[in-house]
């Protein structure tokens, strides 16, 4: 049993998921083209299939599983007969305060209610979940044979693909188990499940297929292998997109994890990224220097590549000769020379090329070594603008890491102009953060006013009960003078740096308890970042 699709839409429009002019816009185009409404809205206004059913359950106020919380209840499990559940699509599923929910794709199927009320003496809560995850989590369950027949390796991908795409996923990994493969999704650097688990059949057959699309050897499965492949999604009327591909051998076969290149971001400016007013003036005015070294700093994912592409979008390419060596391109730009690292060709050799080249700006993708730090510096010596990227937590860090990498203090002092250090954070979904009373010894520590308000994630339809949507980047611009120069060329540690930093220094914590205090994140996102010591030192109380 299945809820019909005109009651899906009618509780996305009434939960506000969707409004009356999308839905009619979605009706003629569904006409159209002969497909389905919710397939519309999947592709025009990139909305997941589970968001409606998240609607309808909203609407009945029921609670809504997802793969990820369907814990099957297993002394109910086997007093209801396999046949009724897969057919009426319902399944008893643990709670943690030792109550039950019976998990439904229809909670109006009086049929499956009563054949349970019948055979179960025990109360129990009425849940809902989308019916391709039941009956994919039942078949796991109750050890019944997958329906293989019409299992097609090209749709199959297509799918997970166009899942991908409305999730607004960054990466999707494929992780077999003993059962088969679970799929799942990074959205705002969180893992999401794919609404429904892979049979064995189904696995290896996507695998297969990856495997052919990326060039790899569909024979060799105990080793490691990279590749990649342009995806265009079937009848959908989108840009191809890029994918790196990672394979590896595991205990229950092969793990494929594919990276979406550029995704979201092709088109991003400096300005939409999110930079305090302060910051993007900073880096900005570094970024006339015609010499220097600019480092943009951070952890794996927290956005530093999106930042450089934004940086090369705002110059004059016209008028500047722009090089770039990168480990992948992850975009390409018109009027700059971009070169990718291989096993000929790496960052400082590549350095070491571009200054027969004549450049202005040359972009190095990361500084990994001393020999890459070194020739990187010396072209900020001589008369070229630099930048690339490191991996420290902080911005002031950088000139330590830079030091562990054999390179002369004097040499940092002289080159380094700016460094920029980010995060990513999820950001609050302005569908339903709720605001919250901070206790006050929490008020006092963080340097709220009393007239201060902070949110919290609630979760609702439109965030797919998250209670996040996209993220939010975090900035801490560190300013290098001739003042603070010095002090690095004569070897001054990375925290007495900081201290002595004064207004050169805008701090990641600053950053994050302003974005707090505008309700763009919540504090459960920004805290984990940061020491206790480093949160205490808050500014002058402010009113929001």
């Amino acid at each position: 049993m299945a809820i019909k699709e005109a009651a899906l839409l009618s509780a996305a429009t009434q939960q506000g998921l969707i409004n009356v002019q999308q839905m009619q816009e979605a009706r003629q185009i569904a006409r159209r083209d002969r497909i389905s409404v919710m397939a519309v809205m999947g592709r025009s206004f990139r909305l997941p299939q589970t968001s409606f059913f998240h609607a309808y359950a909203h609407q009945r106020q029921l609670p809504f599983h997802t793969l990820d919380t369907l814990t099957p209840h297993q002394e109910v499990l086997e007093r209801l007969p396999n046949n009724v559940m897969l057919k009426r699509l319902m399944m008893p599923v643990v709670q943690e305060d030792g109550h039950w929910h019976l998990v439904m794709a229809d909670p109006d199927d009086t049929v499956a209610l009563d054949t349970v009320r019948r055979v179960v003496n025990h109360d129990f809560t009425i849940a809902m979940a989308e019916p391709v995850t039941l009956e994919s989590v039942l078949r796991h369950a109750l050890d019944e044979p997958w329906q293989e027949e019409e299992t097609d390796p090209v749709m199959l991908l297509d799918d997970l693909m166009k899942e991908a795409y409305v999730r607004r996923a960054s990466d999707v990994h494929l992780e077999p188990n003993r059962h088969g493969m679970i799929v799942r999704y990074r959205v705002d650097g969180q893992l999401a499940p794919y609404p429904r688990l892979l049979s064995p059949e189904q696995t290896r057959q996507v695998i297969n297929r990856i495997k052919v699309l990326s060039g790899l050897d569909i024979s060799e499965q105990r080793q490691p292998q990279d590749g990649g492949f342009s995806n265009t999604l079937n009848n959908w009327d989108l840009p191809a997109t890029d994918l790196r591909v990672a394979t590896i051998p595991t205990r229950w076969g092969e793990r494929i994890t594919m990276r979406i290149l550029g995704n979201e971001t092709q088109s991003l400016k400096l300005t939409q990224l999110g930079m305090p007013p302060h910051v993007l003036e900073c880096l900005e005015q570094a970024l006339v220097n015609p010499d220097g070294m600019i480092l943009v700093t951070g952890p794996t994912g927290s956005g530093k590549s999106t930042t450089l592409y934004g940086v090369l979008r705002e110059l004059d390419r016209h008028h500047l000769n722009v090089l770039t060596v990168e480990d992948p391109i992850e975009q390409l730009l018109d009027g700059i020379s971009q070169v990718q690292v291989s096993v000929k060709v790496g960052f400082a050799g590549a350095l070491r090329s571009f200054l027969r080249h004549d450049p202005d700006i040359i972009l190095v993708g990361e500084i990994r070594d001393q020999d890459t730090a070194e020739t990187a510096m010396k072209a900020a010596m001589t008369g070229h603008l630099v930048l690339s990227t490191l991996h420290t937590n902080d911005a002031t860090s950088a000139v330590g890491r830079l030091r562990n990498m054999g390179t002369e203090s004097f040499m940092v002092g002289s080159t380094l102009r700016l460094v920029l250090a980010q995060r990513l954070v999820r950001r609050l979904c302005p569908h339903c953060r709720q605001p919250f009373e901070v206790e006050s010894p929490e008020r006092q520590r963080l340097g709220l006013s009393n007239e201060a308000l902070l949110y919290q994630a609630q979760g609702c339809p439109s965030c797919v009960g998250t209670g996040y949507s996209g993220r939010v980047g975090l900035y801490e611009v560190f300013q290098v003078n001739g003042e603070i120069a010095r002090a690095i060329s004569e070897g001054v540690d990375d925290q007495t740096l900081r201290r002595q930093a004064g207004d050169q220094l805008y701090s990641l914590w600053q950053d994050a308890r302003s974005k707090a205090l505008e309700g763009l994140t919540s504090l459960d996102e920004v805290l984990p970042f940061f020491e206790p010591d480093e949160v205490n030192q808050t500014p002058d109380e402010v009113t929001s």
